[in-house]
């Protein structure tokens, strides 16, 4: 006779809700979506941007009130029978993006998911001997080096304070874990073992992991559960191989997909066609200089290189995401800096050089700070020698120690000869400006 399998009760269940901004159910972002979350798995929720992944991680982790409906932690209403301070002892977030109001150092910041054990949350005065273990044991797992503990988070990068962030939950010892976009700045290697751990966190810790995730094949291969959302609703749950099935991928997100089988793990993994946003060869003999960082330019340097250009990039920091898009490019063609480390005058010489034997500098939609105010500089002196720069009307001065790159950022853009532009690519295809003007 077949044993059946016990039934767990979940830990944080979102029953039914209705989420959203305006205040009014006719605009709610989220509509009767039910969910449960158990301690031992590890849950992705994946979907097309404006989905709704966001506001359901917000509703989960007692940010967002729902509009209508409940949700429970350990079957008690989380917003009318929990309190903060309950809630941050049980819930720990990673949120897509934090601004961070002080220059807090990298171990500072870690330390701040010690404050739900405080007596008060405020953090006390001396730490524990428990405090130090939980906040080295984050450190570690979120792969910072010791010896960048004592760094301004204001002169990370996008990828690295993520990490951060990721290590102050962890310190936080919840045994619920919501992260929203959590390897969304981080390079190949950072994004499999972070997702690793998480799932042996959730299996061998008997913790609740959900993780919104953009990556279709990550969420394949490292979710034990899967949640398709579509328009505020759910399009599907259940195993990867159910709920990401091509037909269901397509429908969702309009695109037609290939499924494959990995032979090892027997996990769903897809091949999507390459939209033609190029024409092979156009762009021959154009020698194009691209700066970038944490994923924005990713996408530019593939459809560069299949339109012919003649590419070089730089300065990126080791284990950016750009970075390791960027690999097979050869190393005189790059300029790659130690991460956690500020270009230096050597890195800024060897990217000035790039950019001299440039016909064009595309400036990608980046956050720039102390680390790589430098690539700014260079854009600066691009325009000055006469050289078109193309700017991505997203390129953005993170806060920094500095007085100085708001200003840089500023002078690029109010430059005559620099145009601000959506996107760079189609407008080297079309030989126009998309747009000019901040």
């Amino acid at each position: 006779m077949a044993v059946s399998e016990p039934i767990i009760d979940p830990i944080l269940s979102a029953q039914g809700i209705l989420a959203g901004y305006s205040g009014g159910a006719g605009d709610a972002k989220l509509r009767d979506v039910s969910v449960d979350l158990r301690s031992g798995e590890l849950v992705a929720v994946v979907g097309p941007n404006g989905s709704g992944k966001s506001t359901l991680m917000r509703a989960l982790s007692r940010t967002l009130r729902p509009l209508g409906g409940a949700v429970l932690l350990d079957a008690r209403d989380l917003y009318s029978e929990t309190t903060a301070r309950m809630a941050a002892l049980r819930i720990g977030v990673v949120p897509q993006e934090t601004s961070v109001a002080f220059d807090f150092t990298v171990r500072e910041i870690v330390a701040m998911g010690r404050a739900p054990h405080q007596p008060s949350l405020w953090l006390s005065a001396s730490e524990s001997d428990e405090d130090q273990a939980a906040i080295a044991k984050a450190l570690r797992h979120a792969d910072i080096p010791a010896e960048f503990a004592d760094r301004p988070i204001s002169t990370l990068s996008g990828g690295e304070r993520q990490r951060v962030l990721i290590a102050r939950a962890i310190a936080q010892e919840a045994g619920i874990l919501l992260l929203d976009e959590p390897t969304s700045a981080l390079d190949l290697r950072h994004q499999g073992e972070l997702l690793s751990w998480l799932g042996s966190l959730a299996r061998e810790e008997g913790r609740v992991v959900f993780a919104a995730l953009h990556d279709l094949n990550l969420a394949a291969q490292h979710a034990d559960r899967v949640i398709v959302l579509c328009d505020g609703e759910i399009a599907a749950c259940g195993a990867p191989a159910e709920a990401l099935s091509a037909g269901i991928i397509e429908r969702v997100y309009g695109v037609a997909v290939r499924s494959r089988r990995d032979p090892a793990s027997g996990r769903p993994y897809f091949l999507s066609p390459v939209v033609q946003r190029f024409e092979p060869g156009r762009l021959a003999g154009m020698r194009v200089h691209l700066i970038c960082g944490a994923g924005t330019g990713a996408e530019l340097y593939a459809g560069l290189r299949r339109s012919g250009a003649e590419l070089t990039v730089g300065a990126l920091h080791e284990g950016d995401i750009d970075a390791d898009a960027m690999g097979d490019l050869e190393d005189a063609r790059k300029c790659i800096v130690p991460a956690f480390c500020k270009i230096d005058d050597q890195a800024a010489e060897a990217v000035f050089e790039l950019v001299r034997k440039a016909d064009i500098v595309i400036v990608a939609s980046t956050p720039f700070g102390d680390m790589n105010a430098g690539n700014l500089r260079a854009a600066i002196q691009a325009a000055a020698d006469g050289k078109r720069v193309l700017l991505c009307r997203g390129a953005r001065a993170s806060r920094s120690r500095g007085d100085d790159v708001c200003a840089l950022l500023d002078k690029l853009r109010a430059h005559g000869g620099v145009e601000t532009v959506d996107d760079p690519l189609a407008t080297l295809m079309i030989g126009r400006e998309v747009s000019v003007g901040a």
